[in-house]
């Protein structure tokens, strides 16, 4: 799977979810750190999700 970016496969289960709600509530962190206001956040987190974990 040469040049493929498999840590953005979809992955289901338990532990699944949990890293989930870890890295976006971490991302949402870093955002508000640096300054972002809420629209910004929220339409960053929204590509976030659509570029990592698709739309399914």
């Amino acid at each position: 799977m040469a040049g493929w970016n498999t840590h953005l496969l979809i992955l289901r289960g338990e532990k699944t979810e949990e890293d989930y709600k870890v890295r976006m509530e971490a991302y949402e962190k870093r955002l508000r750190a640096i300054g972002h206001d809420e629209t910004t956040i929220k339409i960053m987190v929204e590509y976030k999700i659509r570029l990592n974990y698709g739309t399914d």
